[in-house]
């Protein structure tokens, strides 16, 4: 049955049903359509209702849920969610921070979309769907052939296993590396995320099983930290841009 699939409103991918795991199903027989970029729609009970709710767009709150680590939230656990605009993200963070929080924080503009994995208040992960993947970055330095990151995956996807996890075992990267791109994936997300102004944000407490070898001890406040002094040089670099051109005019 072709259900024509509107794309997905987080990365715009196409949707289509034949592709592996375009729905998923729980124990308890729902159903909801997942994209490959960690979204998932609605649970219904039917296929066609959970198609139906993905195709509809007006979801109601915390219905559309993008999840790239694949973790399971807790039910009833901490729900904290709202406006950049009313809240920056530094201060999100600081929060969770400081509670040492394990879970989830995502973080969406427009189409954009963006993830951290806390545990005890520590970001152990990052992703996005618009920036390099951890495999994207692994080549690029690399650290790995595009020949060997395409078995590794052909191996993971079935195994349900990360990606970080099968490199490691299969002696592909060391575990220094790893943590080492991990790490940058982390920084380049924040940084990111310090910049913007507007967007919504939602964090939602769930058990994290994430591979230790792949996580460095790190202050998620100083990377923070770092990543604001770095906006304030950017600022300050442009307001000296647009002075220079203001003299200009002048002259």
């Amino acid at each position: 049955m072709d259900y024509n699939l509107i794309s997905c409103p987080f990365c715009a991918a196409d949707v289509r049903e034949g592709r592996e795991n375009w729905l998923s199903y729980d124990q308890h027989h729902y159903f909801s359509v997942a994209c490959s970029c960690g979204a998932f729609g609605p649970k219904k009970n039917s296929k066609e209702k959970a198609v139906m709710a993905w195709n509809k767009r007006n979801y109601s709150d915390g219905e559309l849920i993008w999840n790239p680590f694949d973790f399971q939230e807790n039910t009833g656990s901490m729900d904290m969610k709202g406006k950049l605009k009313s809240i920056g993200f530094s201060s999100v963070l600081q929060i969770l921070s400081m509670e040492d929080k394990t879970g989830i924080l995502q973080i969406s503009q427009s189409q954009k979309a963006s993830a951290l994995c806390l545990k005890n208040g520590q970001v152990i992960a990052a992703s996005s769907n618009h920036g390099p993947q951890l495999g994207q970055i692994l080549i690029e330095r690399s650290f790995i052939s595009p020949e060997k990151l395409k078995k590794v995956l052909e191996e993971t996807k079935p195994s349900g296993r990360r990606l970080g996890e099968t490199l490691l075992d299969l002696g592909y990267i060391s575990q220094k590396e790893l943590k080492n791109v991990i790490l940058q994936q982390i920084r380049q997300t924040i940084q990111e995320l310090v910049l913007w102004q507007e967007g919504s944000f939602q964090y939602r407490d769930s058990p994290i099983e994430f591979d230790e070898r792949g996580i460095e001890k790190i202050s998620t406040m100083g990377i923070m930290l770092d990543a604001l002094r770095i906006s304030d040089e950017l600022a300050d670099n442009q307001a000296l841009d647009n002075a220079s051109q203001q003299r200009i005019k002048i002259v």
